[in-house]
């Protein structure tokens, strides 16, 4: 997990990717803000957004996303095999 989050509750980190994976039409100030009014402090909701384009272009297994898993995460690749490592 990345080290910057580690303190995130299991709620706040469904959250955060929930947040990731579907809110494309807010500026990564107003998820931001948004974060932080969700218990996540400034520096934890900056680290966040790093990850958001990651979340926006593709599907991951459960328990297997950047911020649990890093370069180790498994998306689905749907012109390859079904699921792969996130190594590129």
């Amino acid at each position: 997990m990345d080290p910057k989050l580690s303190s995130l509750t299991v709620e706040q980190l469904q959250m955060v990717e929930e947040q990731l994976s579907r809110d494309s039409s807010s500026t990564n100030i107003e998820l931001q803000s948004q974060f932080v009014q969700c218990g996540l402090t400034p520096e934890q909701a900056e680290q966040v957004l790093i990850y958001r384009q990651l979340y926006l272009e593709h599907l991951y297994l459960d328990g297997h996303t950047p911020i649990l898993k890093g370069e180790q995460a498994i998306r689905f690749n749907p012109n390859r095999q079904p699921l792969e490592l996130m190594t590129g």
